[in-house]
């Protein structure tokens, strides 16, 4: 379960990736991707790193998922 510090990381990331997929993916698919994506790093990475690399990590997977269905 997410807790409040990361909701609020995943609502910043999912605007912030929005404004660039937002063309392209549901604002629900852009958010489950990021949600994903912080399970995924959640323990792997020092705290210090977690947002720049959710986005890039998230980014990553928006850009395939598109990629996907061109």
């Amino acid at each position: 379960m997410l807790s409040h510090r990361h909701d609020d990381l995943v609502t910043s990331v999912s605007a912030s990736l929005a404004g660039e997929f937002g063309d392209a993916v549901a604002t629900s698919e852009i958010d489950r991707v990021v949600r994903a994506a912080l399970r995924d790093l959640d323990g792997r990475v020092v705290s210090e790193a977690v947002t720049e690399m959710l986005h890039s990590l998230a980014r990553h997977r928006l850009r395939r998922l598109v990629a996907a269905h061109d």
